[in-house]
């Protein structure tokens, strides 16, 4: 006959030794450590973004390289985010270069519809409109500096 040994089992649960209780304060520490890690990262993603501008110096390779609407690009996309000659005056002359290059461009498209006009009322107000781009020109390149003599390159685009 074959006999059975009964293991008594205790039932409920065994009292904790204390590396247990040590055990499981330190796995509740990394998880308040670990919530608040991902707190600080995803406020981190969410404040975090990289504004790229040109500088002057950008600027004016972009423009003795003859890439006028780019370097007009750039220097929208600088204004729009704070890059102003007021800020820096290192942006004085490039951005009154690309003034000048604006400037030209609508004196040119006015002048041309002006010569096309065949009413008068029409072709007077083109001509005003043209004219006051052309003094704008002229204050553009006033302030352009010792650099004024590149607005002799970008006339030739519109020539």
């Amino acid at each position: 006959m074959k006999s059975k040994t009964n293991a008594k089992r205790p039932k409920g649960r065994t009292p904790g030794t204390g590396s247990d209780k040590l055990f499981k304060v330190l796995i509740v520490i990394l998880a308040i450590v670990l919530v608040i890690m991902l707190m600080i990262l995803g406020y981190g993603l969410r404040h975090s973004r990289y504004i790229y501008t040109s500088t002057p110096n950008e600027i004016l390779m972009t423009i003795r390289n003859g890439h006028y609407e780019t370097a007009l690009s750039d220097v929208k996309y600088n204004i729009a985010n704070g890059e102003t000659i007021s800020e820096n005056a290192d942006y004085a002359m490039p951005y009154a270069l690309m003034d000048y290059y604006e400037a030209e461009s609508l004196y040119v498209g006015y002048s041309k519809a002006a010569a096309n006009a065949t009413d008068e009322t029409e072709k007077a107000q083109l001509e005003e409109k043209a004219s006051a781009y052309l003094s704008q020109m002229e204050d553009a390149k006033s302030r352009a500096g010792e650099l004024a003599f590149m607005t002799e390159d970008m006339d030739k685009v519109f020539n």
